[in-house]
């Protein structure tokens, strides 16, 4: 639950796709893409390209909808699994504004102080979980267990998003779902 990259600056109201996009394709800022055969988890609103593994549109994908009837088939089950990985994230985000309230109503700093708040919270709280500081908010997150991933042969490192690299990812995305589906299957029996 560890912060690897801070793109600091922008207004709440501002698109995550064109965050990601400035802090991406701006030499400046040095972004880490993932390594091959690495992905970055994304919602449905960023394209399913080299690098950034986003869920199946038009199916199911919060937990809240599995709750009810579990997941239909393989593609909703690919969805559930992702959620339960963005749900991680998410959470993170939730402990930093915990951890530093400040964050959740910003004072009416000038813009300049606005931005190194926002970088001091997440460096602390990265030094909080790097010193294996024991606090209440860390300690109530430290025993979730993750799924294992399997990396799979085929994307090299993300460039400029192009219809052959979302193409290329949404292959890498099926054979993903069907590695799961017949995991899944092989565990029925």
């Amino acid at each position: 639950m560890r912060f690897t990259f801070v793109c600091a600056g922008w207004e709440g109201t501002a698109h995550d796709s064109k965050v990601l996009a400035h802090a991406v394709y701006n030499p400046e800022h040095n972004f880490p893409l993932p390594p091959p055969n690495k992905y970055y988890v994304v919602d449905a609103g960023y394209p399913n390209r080299n690098g950034f593994l986003a869920p199946y549109r038009n199916t199911q994908y919060h937990l809240p909808d599995f709750q009810r009837a579990g997941p239909r088939g393989k593609e909703e089950m690919f969805n559930s699994l992702h959620s339960s990985l963005r749900n991680v994230i998410e959470r993170s985000f939730g402990i930093l504004k915990k951890r530093f309230p400040i964050l959740n109503l910003m004072p009416n700093y000038p813009y300049r102080t606005q931005v190194k708040i926002v970088v001091a919270a997440i460096v602390i709280h990265n030094f909080i979980i790097d010193q294996k500081i024991n606090d209440e908010l860390t300690n109530t997150h430290e025993d979730e267990i993750f799924p294992p991933t399997k990396g799979l042969e085929g994307d090299p490192a993300p460039s400029r998003a192009s219809s052959s690299d979302e193409s290329q990812m949404s292959i890498v995305r099926d054979a993903i779902c069907n590695e799961i589906a017949a995991a899944r299957g092989n565990a029925r029996r």
